[in-house]
């Protein structure tokens, strides 16, 4: 699960939506269970990435037989649950939506099984 993710649509009651920004923008994760980091990246002309000013922290646990990662800040609690996770394809569930990303094809061929 390490590294860049695009979302490549949502699902919520049968609908899907396709995100509309005019960059893509890629969320980054980093895992060292039993916690990990997330945070925002928009890529900049000149290849490099302007992030996010704050990290959303988790932590990776087991419930009901699924993956979940439990994030915590001084005002709420939520969860995620992995639904998928291959080289190429992340699903998490979060509040009756899916989220489908896939593997920026700038990174694919950098990243591994992760």
């Amino acid at each position: 699960m390490n590294g860049y993710w695009e979302i490549d649509y949502i699902t919520q009651k049968g609908e899907t939506f396709k995100p509309k920004q005019s960059s893509p923008l890629y969320d980054y994760y980093l895992l060292n269970p039993p916690k990990g980091i997330q945070k925002k990246l928009a890529p900049l002309f000149d290849g490099s990435f302007e992030t996010s000013a704050s990290t959303l922290e988790f932590e990776i646990i087991q419930k009901d037989q699924k993956v979940v990662l439990r994030y915590k800040t001084p005002w709420e609690t939520w969860e995620k649950i992995v639904e998928l996770l291959n080289p190429e394809k992340l699903v998490l569930f979060h509040e009756e939506k899916k989220y489908y990303y896939k593997r920026p094809l700038l990174f694919l061929n950098s990243q591994t099984n992760e």
